[in-house]
């Protein structure tokens, strides 16, 4: 077996541009309803498919790590796979929803320190795991009609996919 046979990305590990905008609308939708749930979501999905991150690398993301207001926007990985810190760069529109979800935490009552969850859950008064993201993303992904299989880690193949 040849290198290049090892690194195929088998298509369903990935979603299509299609199921990514049903994604989207879905998350979307569910969000203008209000529910803290569906607006967590709608960020949680446009962040996975905006930075190709891993669902822990998203867990442990906090406030301060939204490198936005320099001249180049990123986000701060403090310690990803491997315990290795990196900067991804993100694009106008996350900054934008960076932005709105930040407003949003700020008027919910949610703790916008530095050090603080990016994903607060009032339940836990810290950051949401890693299996409730898994979960709320499941629920998204189930009402857009995507495969049972589906996980928030295809956001990750579909990133470079896409990319």
């Amino acid at each position: 077996m040849t290198s290049r046979q090892l690194w195929k990305l088998d298509e369903r590990k990935y979603l299509t541009s299609r199921e990514v905008e049903r994604l989207r609308a879905t998350s979307v939708e569910r969000a203008t309803r209000g529910a803290a749930s569906d607006i967590v979501g709608w960020m949680l999905i446009d962040l996975a498919l905006h930075t190709g991150l891993r669902v822990a690398e998203v867990a442990a993301l906090k406030v301060g790590d939204m490198l936005l207001e320099d001249r180049r926007q990123s986000l701060l990985i403090r310690r990803g796979k491997g315990g290795k810190s990196r900067s991804v760069t993100v694009g106008p529109e996350l900054v934008e929803h960076v932005h709105g979800f930040i407003t949003w935490k700020q008027a919910a009552g949610e703790p916008l320190g530095a050090d603080s969850p990016f994903f607060w859950s009032s339940r836990s008064r810290g950051a949401f795991s890693r299996r409730y993201l898994q979960k709320l993303f499941k629920e998204v992904a189930s009402a857009a009609g995507l495969a049972p299989d589906v996980s928030i880690h295809c956001l990750r193949h579909t990133y470079g996919i896409h990319l």
